[in-house]
């Protein structure tokens, strides 16, 4: 039994170290940026989306960390001037 358990955990810890180095999938990104470019954005708001959801995905952030970088993407989103853009 705790042979099995030792296993999961090695597995658990070699999956969580592949998945924190693993890049974001191109397609994310291109996606990301798209919206960002048709919402009339700046580039940096891609930038600071991208960061934040590289951090998030596969490592283990703080949550100050993760809202530290939540807050920097917030800050950078200009209003929308029109009416309707959805």
């Amino acid at each position: 039994m705790a042979c099995r358990a030792r296993l999961r955990s090695d597995h658990g810890l070699k999956a969580k170290t592949i998945l924190k180095n693993m890049p974001l999938d191109p397609e994310v990104t291109k996606s990301v940026e798209d919206a960002v470019k048709k919402h009339h954005q700046s580039t940096a708001v891609a930038k600071r989306l991208l960061a934040w959801l590289h951090a998030i995905s596969g490592s283990s952030i703080s949550r100050e960390k993760e809202m530290e970088l939540f807050n920097a993407l917030a800050d950078a989103i200009e209003p929308s001037t029109a009416a309707e853009e959805v």
